[in-house]
């Protein structure tokens, strides 16, 4: 593992036989590069292991920001996409969770996969004060629900056309905002994308 390593430092790139030429041992460059190649194959990494080490690097106080998104990679005609949830820290996101999506599902993610991918870093971050923030993609019911219950700070941008009631009055979003840039409002509850038609 430490020539790996070493090789990664000095061959400056991910490609195995460049790993493989700046190993500093003895044997040949196809021997490292078999050795490489068997590892990478059989050993099965521990994903969360991985993560309570990243979590060693985030800040032992204050709150801790998590970051919801969607990544997409295309690997020739295939499209793989992952859910992703990074924690921001001093200007960088540092990935502690991913799942891979099912590309039937258009690479969207579903509530039960968010909530799923969420409690597994809640579990890394026991007592600490957490924050998420999300894209408007990443909506539901359930999910805010468990965002609400799980007593998390949460920062989800919302479409422009999504009604929001206060003081019984339903009005677009972007009517309550106005002309202002940024609008607080209390005591209020988000409906669907759409109006109802008036009864009778």
């Amino acid at each position: 593992m430490v020539l790996f390593i070493e090789g990664l430092i000095k061959g400056r790139s991910v490609q195995f036989i460049e790993v493989a030429n700046h190993m500093s041992t003895k044997v040949k460059t196809e021997s490292n590069l078999r050795r490489i190649q068997d590892f990478i194959a059989n050993y099965e990494m521990n994903y969360e292991q991985i993560a309570l080490l990243l979590c060693c690097f985030l800040p032992a106080k204050g709150q801790v920001i998590l970051a919801i998104d969607r990544t997409n990679w295309q690997f020739g005609q295939c499209n793989i996409n992952f859910l992703v949830i990074s924690a921001y820290c001093q200007g960088a996101a540092i990935p502690l969770w991913f799942e891979l999506l099912d590309d039937k599902q258009g690479g969207n993610s579903n509530e039960k996969e968010r909530i799923a991918v969420l409690k597994a870093c809640l579990q890394l971050l026991v007592g600490r004060s957490v924050a998420i923030i999300g894209d408007r993609e990443f909506v539901g019911t359930n999910w805010i629900k468990f965002l609400f219950t799980s007593e998390i700070d949460f920062y989800i941008r919302s479409r422009s056309n999504t009604l929001v009631e206060k003081d019984g009055q339903i009005r677009h979003a972007t009517d309550w905002l106005g002309q202002r840039k940024q609008c607080l409002l209390d005591g209020v509850k988000i409906h669907n994308h759409w109006r109802p038609p008036p009864l009778g």
